[in-house]
């Protein structure tokens, strides 16, 4: 059910979310949250009018996530990445500003992994 045997270190939390201009990442969308292991640190570190569009497959994940986690600014989506412009105009949400994909490459087809969603420019 999850892609790691173990739970992601602080250490790579860190250097993984490091990269991201929190001031001026509006929405955020995580591939494969599973727990929440990535899930809490970004909101953490999200401005106050941010929002965080989880994704994951599997509904047994976005519950625990929509249970565990008391924060408006998450929203927790049971659904494929592949759809993920269809789940944010769902939601009346523009492009996200940044993505983070905690999938387990080795379990995609290959035509899921070199699919990628579209970019926004300038």
């Amino acid at each position: 059910m999850v892609g790691s045997i173990i739970p992601s270190s602080k250490i790579l939390i860190d250097k993984m979310l490091g990269r991201v201009d929190w001031e001026n990442t509006k929405l955020f969308v995580e591939y494969g949250p599973g727990v929440g292991t990535f899930t809490r640190p970004i909101l953490e570190r999200m401005a106050p009018d941010a929002k965080l569009v989880t994704i994951d497959t599997n509904p047994e994940f976005t519950s625990y996530l929509k249970e565990s986690i008391d924060d408006e600014r998450l929203v927790p989506v049971t659904g494929s990445a592949a759809d993920v412009e269809k789940i944010l105009s769902d939601r009346g949400l523009p492009d996200a500003d940044f993505v983070l994909s905690g999938l387990p490459f080795s379990t995609l087809p290959p035509v899921s992994a070199t699919r990628s969603p579209r970019r926004r420019r300038g």
